[in-house]
């Protein structure tokens, strides 16, 4: 869905700001980000690994670890923004209103506690209900996520679970109550193919049945093809290109984008055929270049482009912007894929 341009948005982040205070300098995570999403609506955040993907999302839900800090900016959730918010006032807001789906399950559940004992508390503490209710709701979550027998798991623990059955438990304390706002980071990345699929399934689903707005964090353009409705392109801690999915997907007009694109494999391709590649590296973030920091790996690199920063240009008067000083260049290249 595109967003209206009459609605208030869900969450707007605004001039975002993440450093981590370092003995190497200042490491400059997330430098200067801006979006928003809408009630109900699925953005993708994509990048490569490092690129502040993560570091956003955390710095959203106000779970930056030290020595990182959030130095500027605002993000606004209802127009509240959160990073003036007391710490307990933004802790009830986490899990109620928004939730967050971690990378890797087996290390986000208390291997000591059993996995009712983990839903229950969730759902008693921001709910407010007595044990009962929240011992029948976490039955139903866990039973809405395809877990089989699921008054018999609540009284297992995390080891006693798979991946994939982890995961869910995962998915099912995050919409336990029902939250507004659900970030996935990374959701299927230590699942093998065929729980991927499911996972991103029912996340999907959940959200067309709670109406609530998903924010993907994902290396893999691929994977949030179909489920997104626009798509945010990260770079070195900076937005490089944003718009909506089909949009960015068929008509990329930032070469970072493009490279991204150009390396996902095709099944219709020959076996004997080579991935696209991408030169280079990504910059240190502790010594980002002063212009554009995919310069030194773009073929359509100028010395004004190595020399002064682009800004977010809109492309076509729509809400599809790129930050590139030549992506009318990048257009007419006529990037095609299938």
């Amino acid at each position: 869905m595109e967003e209206s341009a009459c609605s208030v948005p869900l969450l707007e982040v605004h001039g975002l700001k993440t450093y981590f205070l370092t003995r190497r300098g200042v490491v400059k995570a997330v430098d200067d980000v801006s979006f928003s999403i809408a009630e109900g609506e699925s953005l993708a955040i994509v990048g490569e690994s490092g690129c502040g993907k993560t570091v956003t999302s955390l710095s959203i839900m106000g779970l930056v670890p030290p020595p990182g800090r959030v130095v500027a900016g605002k993000v606004l959730f209802r127009e509240r923004n959160l990073l003036e918010l007391p710490k307990e006032e933004r802790r009830r807001l986490r899990g109620r209103h928004m939730a967050m789906v971690f990378q890797n399950p087996t290390s986000s559940l208390n291997p000591v506690l059993s996995i009712g004992r983990q839903l229950t508390e969730t759902i008693r503490v921001h709910m407010g209900v007595d044990t009962r209710t929240a011992h029948e709701r976490a039955v139903r979550m866990l039973e809405r996520v395809g877990i089989s027998e699921p008054s018999r798991r609540l009284n297992q623990f995390p080891h006693q679970f798979s991946g994939g059955m982890s995961q869910r438990v995962m998915i099912a304390m995050s919409l336990c109550c029902e939250p507004d706002l659900v970030l996935a980071d990374e959701p299927t990345t230590a699942l093998d193919v065929t729980i991927q699929a499911q996972i991103l399934d029912l996340v999907s689903q959940l959200r067309r049945d709670l109406q609530m707005a998903v924010l993907w964090v994902t290396h893999d353009l691929g994977v949030v093809a179909s489920l997104a409705d626009r798509v945010l392109v990260m770079y070195a801690g900076r937005v490089v290109e944003m718009g909506s999915a089909h949009a960015v997907y068929s008509r990329p007009r930032h070469p970072y984008t493009v490279g991204l694109l150009a390396s996902i494999p095709l099944l219709t391709a020959p076996i004997s055929e080579t991935l696209e590649t991408i030169e280079g590296t990504p910059p240190d973030l502790a010594n980002v270049p002063a212009g554009c920091a995919f310069a030194p790996r773009c073929y359509f690199a100028t010395d004004h482009c190595r020399e002064e920063r682009p800004p977010q240009h809109k492309v076509d008067g729509s809400r599809h912007t790129s930050a590139c000083w030549r992506w009318q260049e990048v257009e007419r290249a006529k990037y095609v894929r299938a």
